[in-house]
C-alpha cells in the first residue's frame, strides 16, 4: 500500500527506480566472503601511516552509542536490518573504517553518495569537527518507494555538525560529475548508494579522475556485484582492500591511491587534462583499431556484471535470429537456396515451435539448474533466439490462422519488431560502450601523466 500511494504521489520517480533496483537485488555476485581481509583495519592504518593499535575506538564507540539512542529516541531502528524502508544503515565495521580514515588522513574535502538515516554522515562529521577541518558533501535520492521516509533522511545528524555538511538531493549520474569537477579534487569518497556494478564503477571512475595521491575510497556491499573487482583490476595504482561486515553479512572495499607516494598531496587537474587533450589530438587511428578488440574483451570480461552480460547476448542473438528467420523464409518463399520448409504427417511445422521448445528448456534450466547452468551464456543466447522465433510468426498466432504472408499488417509487424530488436541491442549495449570508453580515458590518462 505505502508503494502505490508513493506511485500515485510521484510516478515518475518510482518508474525510473525500479530498474536499479531490480539490479541491485538479483545482480551477480561480487566477492566471497573467503577473499576477506582478516586484518583489514591493522592494512588500512598500515596504507594510511597511521600507528596500529589504534586508539581511536572508544571515541567512535561513544559516538556510535549516541547516535543510537538519537534514531531509538525517535522510535527509528538502527544497523543492518532494514531500518530505511528495506535499505539499512552503515554497519559497525565500515563505521570505524569512516571514522579511522577521516582521523588519520585528515581530508579536506570528503564527498558520499547515499545518506539513509545518516549514521555515516555523522560520523565523517564529527570527525572532521574533531580535527578542525574539511566539509562533507552528501549525494542522495531519498528511499523512492515510501515518501513517508523521506523526513527521517539525514536524521543522525545534529545541527552541531551541519555547517561542516552540504547535502545535495538526485541521483550521482546527476549531481556526481559537476560536483567533482567543482570541487577539484577529492580525498575521501564513500560509496553507499545503488549498489550495482554499473552505478558503483561509475561512481568510483568519477572520483578516482579527481583523487590525488593518498586518496582513500571506501566503497559498501561489494560481495553484491563485481564492479569494484573490476576498478581494482583496470586501475592497479590503487591499494585495495577487502573487508568484512562486523555481522560477516557482507563486504566493503577500500582503494587507496598509492600514486608516488603514500602521503596525501593536492593535486590540479589541469595538467593532466592538458596533457589528455594532447594526446587525444595527436593519437593515430591505427593506434586505436589495434586496441579496440583487446578492450572490448576486458570489458565483457570485467566491466559487466552477469545480468548485463545476460541481456547483452538476449539482444543479440534475438536481432541476429529475427533477421536470419526473416531471410529464409523470403528465401523459402522465392524458391532460391537450399532453405525448405519443415512437415510432418503432411503438417508445416511452424518455427514458433522451435521457439517454445527452446523457452521451455530455458524455465527448466532456471527453475531446476544449478547456478553455472543458469549464467551459462547459451541460456541467454537461446532464450534470445526462441523469443524472436515466437515474435516473427506473432500474426499467426494472433489470428490462429496462417497468415504470415498476408499483405495486411505484415510491413507494420516487420518495422515494428525489427525496430524494437534494434533499440533492445542498442540499449543491451550500453554498458559496454560506456566501459569501453572510460576504459579507454583511462588507458590514455595512465599514459599522458608519463608524458613529461
Amino acid at each position: 500500500m505505502r508503494l502505490l500511494r508513493t506511485f500515485t504521489a510521484d510516478p515518475l520517480r518510482v518508474s525510473r527506480a525500479l530498474p536499479g533496483e531490480f539490479r541491485q537485488a538479483y545482480g551477480s555476485a561480487g566477492y566471497r566472503g573467503a577473499e576477506a581481509d582478516e586484518a583489514w583495519e591493522e592494512h588500512l592504518h598500515s596504507l594510511l601511516g597511521a600507528a596500529w593499535p589504534c586508539g581511536e575506538g572508544q571515541h567512535l564507540q561513544d559516538l556510535m552509542s549516541d547516535v543510537g539512542a538519537l534514531l531509538g529516541a525517535r522510535g527509528w531502528g538502527f544497523g543492518r536490518d532494514n531500518t530505511y524502508g528495506w535499505y539499512a544503515d552503515a554497519d559497525s565495521s565500515l563505521c570505524r573504517a569512516v571514522w579511522c580514515t577521516v582521523i588519520h588522513a585528515q581530508p579536506e574535502v570528503v564527498v558520499e553518495t547515499g545518506v539513509a538515516h545518516g549514521v555515516t554522515s555523522r560520523i565523517v562529521l564529527e570527525a572532521l569537527r574533531q580535527n578542525d577541518r574539511g566539509h562533507l558533501w552528501s549525494i542522495d535520492l531519498p528511499f523512492p518507494f515510501d515518501h513517508r521516509l523521506h523526513a527521517e533522511t539525514g536524521a543522525a545528524v545534529t545541527d552541531a555538525c551541519r555547517d561542516r555538511w552540504s547535502y545535495l538531493e538526485g541521483s550521482s549520474r546527476q549531481r556526481l560529475p559537476s560536483l567533482v569537477a567543482e570541487l577539484g579534487h577529492v580525498e575521501l569518497f564513500i560509496h553507499d548508494s545503488l549498489h550495482t556494478a554499473r552505478n558503483t564503477v561509475f561512481e568510483m571512475q568519477q572520483t578516482a579522475s579527481r583523487m590525488p595521491p593518498g586518496g582513500v575510497m571506501l566503497v559498501d556491499d561489494i560481495s553484491m556485484h563485481a564492479g569494484f573487482a573490476g576498478f581494482a583490476r583496470r586501475n592497479p595504482g590503487y591499494r585495495t582492500l577487502v573487508c568484512q561486515h562486523a555481522d560477516r553479512s557482507s563486504l566493503f572495499g577500500i582503494a587507496v591511491n598509492a600514486g608516488s607516494s603514500g602521503t596525501p598531496v593536492l593535486l590540479s587537474a589541469g595538467p593532466v587534462l592538458a596533457k589528455w587533450r594532447r594526446g587525444m589530438a595527436t593519437e593515430r587511428t591505427a593506434e586505436r583499431s589495434t586496441r579496440l578488440l583487446p578492450r572490448l574483451r576486458h570489458v565483457l570480461r570485467d566491466d559487466l556484471d552477469q545480468g548485463q552480460r545476460a541481456a547483452l547476448a538476449s539482444w543479440i542473438s534475438f536481432s541476429a535470429t529475427f533477421a536470419g528467420v526473416r531471410g529464409i523464409t523470403y528465401s523459402i518463399r522465392a524458391g532460391k537456396g537450399p532453405f525448405r520448409n519443415i512437415s510432418a504427417g503432411g503438417e508445416h511445422l511452424h518455427h514458433y515451435m522451435w521457439g517454445i521448445a527452446m523457452l521451455a528448456g530455458v524455465g527448466a534450466v532456471a527453475v531446476h539448474g544449478d547456478e553455472r547452468y543458469r549464467n551459462h551464456p547459451v541460456v541467454a543466447t537461446s532464450y534470445g533466439s526462441g523469443l524472436a522465433l515466437i515474435v516473427d510468426e506473432f500474426a499467426l498466432l494472433l489470428d490462429l490462422k496462417d497468415v504470415y504472408w498476408a499483405k495486411q499488417g505484415r510491413l507494420s509487424v516487420d518495422v515494428g519488431i525489427g525496430g524494437i530488436a534494434a533499440a533492445g541491442s542498442y540499449f543491451a549495449a550500453l554498458p559496454v560502450m560506456r566501459a569501453m570508453r572510460e576504459r579507454r580515458a583511462a588507458e590514455q590518462e595512465r599514459h599522458y601523466q608519463s608524458v613529461p
